[in-house]
């Protein structure tokens, strides 16, 4: 019986979806994806190779802070992922998604718990209307 349209989409998904998961590995890189009006993580893939950390952890421990008031909350999602010495470069990454530019930037990043490893970070904004409302980063 020949496949309809939709399910060879779905097969075509799910086969893309482990291709790119074996590239993520293969390279060291997690992606990840910030909703910026909500201030809330909403995707969070590959962490377990960088951090040792599966990114459904990372995002439940991170929602707690999305209810906070933007300056609280950067400060909260800093202190869990982000060296404190490094915090002016990511502040600096920051204004520029907030300025609807991508960024690019080395720290030391960090899970919750878990030791820093120095990582390159690129982030791009997801703009709506002039506005940044995503962040999307690796």
């Amino acid at each position: 019986m020949p496949m309809n349209c939709s399910e060879n989409t779905i097969e075509e998904l799910e086969d893309y979806k482990e291709r790119l998961s074996l590239a993520l590995r293969a390279a060291d890189i997690c992606i990840f994806e910030v909703d910026l009006q909500q201030q809330l993580y909403t995707f969070f893939d590959n962490s377990e190779a960088i951090f040792g950390v599966p990114g459904d952890q990372i995002l439940r421990e991170v929602q707690l802070y999305s209810k906070l008031e933007p300056e609280e909350y950067r400060k909260a999602v800093s202190a869990y992922f982000s060296h404190p010495d490094d915090v002016p470069v990511i502040r600096a990454a920051f204004e520029s998604i907030f300025s609807g530019r991508s960024a690019s930037y080395h720290a030391r990043m960090k899970a919750g718990e878990t030791d820093f490893v120095w990582c390159k970070v690129d982030v791009a904004p997801v703009m709506e209307k002039g506005v940044p409302v995503k962040m999307i980063g690796v």
